[in-house]
C-alpha cells in the first residue's frame, strides 16, 4: 500500500502540487493586499531570486550531481560552506536594499526566510539524489502548506495586514519548517555536521561552483529581468498583473524543473534523441492543454484574480507557449552538468541576456504594454533553445551518446 502511494504521488507531480499550493497563496494575496503592494512584492521577489544564487553557491545542484557520481565525502563541507555563502549574501542584499529601496526591511524578511526554504531545498535536493521518496514529498510541500495557511486565516477572519507584516509571518514560518525538516534530516544523516571549514576550503568550493554560480546568476536574471523594465518602463500595477501570470507560468516551470531532474537518473546514459523521446506522452498533454488554455484562459483569470488583472490571461498564454523550449534547455544543461561540463552553459545564456538588455535599453518604447513583454519572452527562449541545440549537437554530440 505504501509503495502504490509513492508510485501516485510522483515527485514532478508532488512539485506541481507544491507549485499549485503557491499559485493559490498568491492569489489570496491578490485579494488581501492592495495592487501596488503586490507589484512591490513582485519586485522583492525578484531581487531575492537573483540574490539567491550566490545564498546557493551552486552547492545544491553540485550536491547533487556528486550524489550521482557516487562522491558523497564532501556533504559535510558543502553543508556548511553554503551556510556561510548565505550569511553574506544576506548582508550584502541588505545594504543594497537599504541603499535603494524605501521597503528595505520587507526585503531583509524576505531574504531571511528565502535562505530557511533553500536550507529545505539542500534537504530536499539530497533525498532526492539518495531516492528517499517520503521525505523528498515532506521538504517539497511543508513550505506551501504553511504559507497557505497563513494567508488563508488572514482571508477568512478578513484581518488587515500591511505586505512588511505578511512576509514577516512568512519569515516566522519558514524557521520552523526548517527546524522540523533540520532534526529529520541529521537523523537520516548524520555524518553530516556543522564543522567549520578552513578558509582556503571556501575558495577551493568556489572554484568548484564557479559555472553554477556565474550560469545560475545569468540564467535567473535574464529570466527576471522583464520585471525590472515593467516597473520602470510601465508603473507598479502593471508589475503586479505580469507577476500574476508568471506565478502561474513559475508552476509550469517547476514541474518541467522536476520532471527532468527526478527522470534524469534513469535517462543519464541515453542520447539527447532518446532522452527527447522519453518525455513524449508529456509533451502530447501539454499541447492539448496549450490549445484548451486560449479559450478558458480568458473566461477563469478574472475570476481566479480580483478584476484589475483581468489582462494576466493574455500574457500567461504566451508564456506558456515558451515551456517547449525550457524544456529543451533544461534537459541540455542537466546533460552538461552530469557530464561536468558547466562551462558550456554559460555562452548561450550570456548571449541572449545581452540581447535582451540591449533590446530592452534601445527599443523599450516599443514595448508599451505587458503582452509584448510576454511575446518577447517566448522569443528570447526560442533564441537560447536554439543556441544550446546548436552547442551539444556540434561540440558535444558524441560525448553525450556515450558517457
Amino acid at each position: 500500500m505504501k509503495n502504490k502511494f509513492l508510485n501516485i504521488m510522483s515527485i514532478p507531480i508532488v512539485e506541481l502540487l507544491g507549485k499549485g499550493l503557491a499559485f493559490i497563496t498568491i492569489i489570496l494575496m491578490t485579494h488581501i493586499l492592495p495592487i501596488y503592494d503586490m507589484g512591490n512584492y513582485s519586485i522583492i521577489i525578484t531581487l531575492v531570486m537573483i540574490a539567491s544564487v550566490f545564498m546557493d553557491g551552486g552547492i545544491n545542484n553540485k550536491i547533487y550531481s556528486s550524489i550521482l557520481q557516487g562522491e558523497e565525502k564532501k556533504l559535510s563541507q558543502y553543508y556548511v560552506q553554503k551556510i556561510i555563502f548565505s550569511f553574506i549574501s544576506i548582508l550584502l542584499v541588505a545594504l543594497y536594499a537599504y541603499m535603494y529601496y524605501d521597503y528595505w526591511i520587507e526585503i531583509l524578511f524576505y531574504i531571511t526566510m528565502t535562505f530557511f526554504v533553500s536550507q529545505i531545498i539542500l534537504f530536499k535536493f539530497i533525498y532526492r539524489a539518495n531516492q528517499n521518496k517520503i521525505w523528498d514529498i515532506v521538504s517539497i510541500l511543508i513550505d506551501p502548506i504553511f504559507k497557505l495557511s497563513i494567508i488563508l486565516i488572514i482571508y477568512l477572519l478578513d484581518i488587515n495586514i500591511s505586505l512588511q507584516n505578511l512576509i514577516l509571518l512568512f519569515l516566522i514560518a519558514s524557521i520552523i519548517e526548517y527546524l522540523i525538516i533540520e532534526k529529520k534530516f541529521h537523523t537520516h544523516y548524520p555524518e553530516i555536521n556543522y564543522k567549520t571549514p578552513k578558509l582556503y576550503s571556501l575558495f577551493k568550493i568556489l572554484n568548484e561552483v564557479k559555472y553554477f554560480i556565474l550560469f545560475y546568476f545569468l540564467y535567473i536574471l535574464y529570466q527576471r529581468i522583464d520585471i525590472f523594465y515593467i516597473e520602470k518602463c510601465l508603473n507598479t500595477q502593471q508589475t503586479a498583473i505580469y507577476f500574476s501570470a508568471y506565478n502561474i507560468y513559475t508552476a509550469s516551470i517547476i514541474f518541467v524543473t522536476a520532471l527532468v531532474s527526478a527522470s534524469f537518473p534513469q535517462i543519464k546514459h541515453f542520447s539527447l534523441k532518446k532522452q527527447i523521446l522519453f518525455f513524449k506522452k508529456y509533451f502530447i498533454i501539454y499541447f492539448a492543454l496549450l490549445f484548451l488554455s486560449y479559450y478558458i484562459l480568458p473566461i477563469i483569470y478574472p475570476i481566479i484574480y480580483p478584476l484589475p488583472y483581468r489582462n494576466g490571461a493574455y500574457v500567461l498564454f504566451w508564456l506558456l507557449c515558451a515551456i517547449p523550449f525550457v524544456f529543451m534547455t533544461y534537459l541540455i544543461i542537466f546533460n552538461f552538468n552530469f557530464l561536468k561540463y558547466e562551462s558550456k552553459n554559460i555562452l548561450p545564456i550570456v548571449i541572449v541576456l545581452m540581447l535582451k538588455i540591449f533590446i530592452f535599453s534601445f527599443f523599450i518604447e516599443s514595448f508599451n504594454d505587458i503582452v509584448i513583454f510576454a511575446k518577447s519572452y517566448i522569443l528570447f527562449e526560442i533564441f537560447l533553445s536554439i543556441i544550446f541545440l546548436f552547442r551539444i549537437n556540434i561540440s558535444f554530440s558524441k560525448e553525450i551518446k556515450h558517457a
